[in-house]
Formats: C-alpha cells, sequence, structure tokens
C-alpha cells in the first residue's frame, strides 16, 4: 500500500474485479505473486453496443459546443459491412476509401463502448462541420481478443 499507484489500483472503485496468479521459481525457494486488476466487460447487444456509442459521439460534441449531428444510417450499414471484415481479419486497419465522401473513418476495440478514444473526441469537437456520422458496433472474439471485446467502427461524413 506503500506504492502510490498500486494503491490507486486497489482503491479505484472503477476497478471491480481482480485476478491472482502464483508460480514458485523451478527450485520451489520462491513464489511470484502479480494481481491484475480489472473492470469486467458489461455485456450489451450489438444494437445496445452502438446505442452506447451514438450518445457518446452526441456528448463529445456538445462538450465541444457543437449542435449533435444525425445519423446516417446508410453509412451505418456500410460501415457494418466493413466492421465484419475487420473483425475475420483480426484487425482495425480500415481504409476512409470506404466512405462516400469527404470525412473520416475509425475503428477501435474497447472494453466499453460508451468510452470514446480521445482522437475520436478531439475529431468531434473540431471546427469542421460533421454533417453526419455513422456507427457499426459488434462484440466478437478473435484470436487477439480470445475472451471478446466490442469492435467499433465510426466514420464521418464532413460539409463539402
Amino acid at each position: 500500500m506503500k506504492s502510490p499507484g498500486h494503491r490507486a489500483n486497489i482503491l479505484s472503485p472503477d476497478l471491480t474485479a481482480v485476478g491472482i496468479g502464483l508460480v514458485p521459481d523451478a527450485d520451489g525457494s520462491s513464489i511470484y505473486v502479480a494481481q491484475d486488476f480489472a473492470t469486467p466487460i458489461v455485456s450489451l447487444s450489438d444494437s445496445e453496443a452502438g446505442q452506447r456509442v451514438r450518445l457518446a459521439v452526441n456528448a463529445a460534441q456538445r462538450t465541444a459546443a457543437r449542435d449533435p449531428s444525425d445519423e446516417d444510417r446508410s453509412l451505418s450499414r456500410l460501415l457494418e459491412k466493413s466492421l465484419d471484415r475487420l473483425v475475420q481479419r483480426d484487425s482495425v486497419t480500415v481504409d476512409s476509401a470506404i466512405l462516400p465522401g469527404p470525412g473520416w473513418v475509425v475503428a477501435y476495440t474497447t472494453s466499453d463502448p460508451s468510452d470514446l478514444p480521445s482522437e475520436v473526441k478531439r475529431r468531434l469537437g473540431r471546427k469542421d462541420a460533421v454533417r453526419a456520422y455513422g456507427v457499426a458496433a459488434v462484440f466478437s472474439r478473435t484470436p487477439s481478443y480470445p475472451f471478446g471485446t466490442y469492435w467499433i467502427l465510426l466514420g464521418t461524413l464532413e460539409e463539402q
């Protein structure tokens, strides 16, 4: 408890799960102990995960004193198809050429769909006019995420 970082993790109300591992050394004279503090992944349907991303997008725009953009459902359907391919490849590498016009697209994984990456928040707060956005979200297990994670694909269309 004298280590500030360790103490912060132990006392953090956000970290509600712990994993503990014990391993003896080769001659059995010592035991090594590791603790992993975590927040369990909330169980959401893909639809609920997408809704949390939408709410987070709108909140980020309001925080930046911008009127929230509308979702473009055709863009979201396009992103859903692209997200399926990303999950199959177990990769978040995406080409912005999938967008039907000027804008940006970002793919990421998360344990909490309500928490947007800082780069996404920064982009949503820019003064460039985001005309509309699209969202695709799915929970999936892959070789990189054997216990599963939320895969998110978020794209925007900007004023021309």
